[in-house]
């Protein structure tokens, strides 16, 4: 058991610090806000490329890199931010290295923050993986990157709050019913409903059922992810456990349409910048997101964006003249995935 446990609903203090921050959950976007709420107590490292070092770790990028970067002294800052993604993927003797070097002591001018991804992996570690996973975490603050059902609604409460906004229970738990617990859908809800309620002082149950989605398990974010890795039959098949395996709706179509036009807009907005967090300020967008945008962006040529658009158009025209939807949908997504798969990429 961690000497220090949080959980997102119960962070550490505002002025409570620890050397290492263990992030732990299944759900990406739990964890990338867990991130969010603990480099927000160390604003001079975060908002400086100089004082953030990102470790995506591996089978060949393990202890030994995190080492390298404690051993590195921040720029005009008291202390620099080390995030470690992908702990699980970890070997397990790279993690009793990494056990190694934090027990000897972490430099006063370094933050760890480890994310420990655990969607599909529970019981993969070795005894010894395990164990030095428990002794990495009684370092500093276990965080579980996970919202209790039963706290769902105050979450959505709180996290309305915290940007200004009013919602009673009722209305959170119409929210609630309707989303299930796909975050990214949650959160882009949440976003939809600040724009829909724009001078309200108080969003209702009535708002939520007006603009909210009746997801039921739906997953855009699924489908659109899909599309980018050219997997056509994960694609089609998220979006039948959207639409319930009825005729697609168009407003799908809307939503397939917004997600490329963001891509497009965070590629330009980067190509400026040069900089994720920055992009993020500027588009308003959580960090994530512009990554995978750019991530997605750089598959793509000029031409390519042309023909997405192409088919896009195409599909819209056909949606209203034809009486077959399944098909005109199941053939617009072979049609992205085969140009994601096979399309120019960005040299």
């Amino acid at each position: 058991m961690a000497q220090h446990h949080f959980s997102l609903t119960a962070m550490p203090g505002e002025n409570e610090f620890y050397p290492l921050y263990f992030l732990e959950g299944e759900d990406e976007y739990l964890l990338k806000e867990g991130v969010g709420l603990i480099t927000s107590k160390y604003p001079d490292a975060a908002g400086s490329d100089f004082n953030f070092t990102r470790i995506n770790v591996s089978k060949s990028v393990g202890a030994s890199y995190v080492y390298a970067a404690c051993r590195e002294l921040p720029f005009l800052s008291d202390v620099k931010i080390i995030l470690v993604e992908n702990y699980q993927k970890l070997p397990s003797s790279e993690k009793e290295k990494l056990y190694g070097y934090l027990s000897g002591g972490i430099p006063k001018t370094s933050i760890i923050i480890i994310l420990n991804n655990t969607q599909g992996v529970r019981g993969k570690s070795s005894v010894s993986g395990k164990k030095s996973e428990a002794s990495v975490k009684s370092l500093g603050a276990f965080i579980e990157c996970r919202i209790d059902e039963k706290k769902l609604e105050q979450w959505l409460i709180e996290t309305l709050k915290q940007s200004g906004w009013k919602m009673n229970r009722d209305a959170a738990a119409a929210l609630k019913s309707r989303l299930g617990n796909d975050f990214w859908m949650v959160h882009g809800e949440i976003n939809k409903l600040k724009a829909y309620c724009s001078g309200k002082s108080e969003i209702t149950r009535h708002d939520v059922e007006t603009i909210c989605s009746a997801t039921s398990g739906a997953h855009i974010y699924q489908i659109t992810d899909s599309i980018i890795k050219g997997d056509p039959s994960a694609a089609i098949t998220a979006m039948y456990n959207f639409t319930g395996n009825e005729d697609p709706p168009l407003s799908l179509l809307g939503y397939i349409k917004k997600y490329f036009t963001g891509i497009a807009e965070t590629d330009m907005t980067f190509q400026n910048t040069k900089n994720t967090g920055d992009t993020a300020k500027i588009l308003k967008k959580h960090e994530f997101v512009v990554r995978k945008n750019i991530e997605a962006a750089a598959r793509l040529s000029d031409e390519s964006y042309a023909k997405i658009s192409d088919i896009l158009v195409q599909t819209d025209y056909s949606f209203k003249k034809s009486a077959n939807k399944k098909l005109i949908f199941e053939k617009m997504i072979i049609d992205l995935c085969n140009l994601f798969r096979t399309g120019k990429r960005r040299k």
